[in-house]
């Protein structure tokens, strides 16, 4: 508990000062760019309403992964040094790159990125995003991501002029996720 506090002290010391990533969020990102690195991936698609036909707009996107070499480093600040904050759009969408991000180092999960949720009518809430051609990604998960259809947690990319694209739907939940400490940096920097 005390080394994730000592996490996102610094955050809260910027948002007191008026730095509110979530303020200056718009519907595109590019973790890449902010973190040094030239995107290889562009991750875009609609985020819905729990009835998963209304487009969720203004709703805060928050993304965050691994780099290169499995681990997620430090911006400077106390969070992941590959991350960002994004608003919705009136129709629900959103769109960053990124760089392909590799598996933990210990070979126990496959290359994933998370995605937090939370804002008007969006209780927080989190999901992983994995990838079809990761040979790591095991048959229950293919499965569950079969049976979600649009919403599937399994994402196939298609190469691109520049970089792999990858189209993620989301379906928010009713009911808030639990937040770990350990989780809540991105949340706990928009307060």
């Amino acid at each position: 508990m005390k080394a994730a506090v000592l996490c996102i002290l610094p955050w809260l010391a910027l948002a007191q000062r008026g730095h509110n990533p979530c303020a200056a969020a718009t519907w595109t990102a590019d973790l890449a760019q902010k973190a040094g690195e030239r995107a290889t991936l562009r991750m875009e698609g609609t985020v819905f309403l729990p009835d998963g036909k209304t487009p969720a707009a203004g709703i805060i996107m928050y993304v965050y992964q691994t780099g290169l070499d499995g681990k997620y480093g430090s911006d400077g600040r106390g969070g992941p040094r590959l991350r960002a904050w994004i608003r919705t759009d009136s129709m629900g969408r959103y769109r960053y790159h990124t760089i392909m991000p590799a598996p933990y180092p210990d070979g126990s999960t496959p290359a994933h990125i998370h995605v937090h949720f939370w804002g008007p009518k969006a209780p927080q809430q989190y999901f992983d995003v994995y990838f079809e051609h990761d040979p790591q990604v095991g048959e229950p998960l293919r499965a569950a991501a079969k049976r979600a259809g649009q919403f599937a947690s399994v994402v196939r990319l298609t190469p691109g002029e520049s970089a792999m694209t990858g189209r993620q739907d989301f379906r928010l939940k009713a009911k808030a996720d639990r937040f770990e400490a350990s989780i809540r940096h991105g949340v706990d920097a928009c307060r």
